[in-house]
């Protein structure tokens, strides 16, 4: 059925083992000192940053500009866990040192921690630094935070080990802010049909269902995402929205119709088609909507067993005539 991609490693990697990014005051908000667990914005992560850090215009990075200090908080998929934990501590990067690397409990979960050194690079002009990266998750098994702390050799006064232990240790997590995760997309969703919000993602969209499994080929599921690629070109819309589909990864897939339609005034391709889910077998029907513009794409996938489609389809419809631009 429907699924978000995978998180590349290489990004992973780039996080705990890249050089110490330069801070710039361009992004640092200047406030008051956190005395509670801070949450970037539609993250289920939090953290207690030590006073004299402040937060990015992101929220995911807190920063201590006179030190160089870099404090990062980044969500993951649960399920991710092992194949990450696998990954991220064997991974053997040039100027890297592993000093240490231990079980970490923390009062919501439990997790790895690892002390690595990155030495000196003349080429790049960065200094030695001291890194702290804990992966760990909830006891329930998901959410998983990957959080990483970068000290500057020669700041390493102000940042005792004890002071990171006890930073790291207040790391929490609250429930799914879904309202929270839906006011940073792009578009605004006025009517959810009667579907039920499962994930949001920044970049890969909002992922829908009605029924209790979040991801099955028994349930209508939709998902809407938004992508960079353009078509200048009106000629070349339908081509690329059926490539599209069909790169999407749903198995069986045969395009049944494709045509341009109009919403709002706006030229949009529709796809219909039909798949198969190779584990249960269940014959599936396919709607893709793609509106293209100077900046992107942005596109409805949505799916429903033969059986329901009829009275799927109307409230795919539904959504997709509900949403709005912020």
């Amino acid at each position: 059925m429907l699924r978000f991609s995978a998180l590349a490693r290489g990004r992973i990697l780039a996080l705990v083992f890249g050089a110490l990014v330069p801070i710039t005051t361009s992004v640092v908000i200047t406030g008051p000192a956190f005395a509670n667990p801070v949450f970037p914005p539609g993250s289920r992560v939090g953290i207690t940053p030590p006073v004299g850090m402040t937060s990015d215009a992101v929220g995911a990075r807190f920063q201590d500009a006179h030190n160089g200090a870099v404090l990062t908080v980044l969500e993951l998929p649960g399920p991710a866990y092992e194949q990450i934990e696998r990954g991220l501590f064997a991974a053997n990067e040039p100027n890297v040192t592993l000093i240490k690397r231990e079980s970490f409990g923390f009062e919501a979960g439990l997790g790895y921690l690892a002390q690595v050194e990155i030495k000196a690079d003349a080429k790049t002009s960065n200094k030695p630094i001291r890194k702290w990266v804990l992966l760990g998750r909830a006891v329930s098994g998901e959410p998983t935070a990957l959080v990483t702390f970068d000290v500057p050799a020669e700041a390493a006064a102000a940042y005792p080990e004890a002071k990171i232990r006890e930073t790291l240790a207040s790391v929490t997590f609250r429930p799914t802010p879904i309202e929270e995760q839906l006011n940073l997309m792009p578009m605004k969703l006025s009517d959810l049909a009667g579907f039920r919000v499962v994930r949001v993602h920044p970049t890969l969209g909002v992922l829908l269902t009605d029924g209790p499994k979040d991801q099955s080929p028994e349930q209508p599921t939709l998902l809407l995402s938004f992508g960079t690629q353009t078509a200048s070109n009106p000629a070349d819309r339908q081509t690329i929205a059926q490539d599209t589909l069909r790169n999407f990864g749903l198995p069986e897939l045969r395009i049944q119709t494709t045509e341009t339609i109009r919403l709002r005034n706006q030229p949009v391709i529709e796809v219909r088609a039909e798949a198969k889910d190779p584990p249960s077998g269940t014959e599936l029907r396919v709607v893709q909507w793609m509106r293209f513009s100077d900046g992107g794409f942005m596109r409805i996938v949505a799916a429903a067993s033969k059986q329901d489609w009829e009275e799927a389809f109307p409230r795919f419809r539904a959504v997709r005539d509900g949403i709005q631009p912020r």
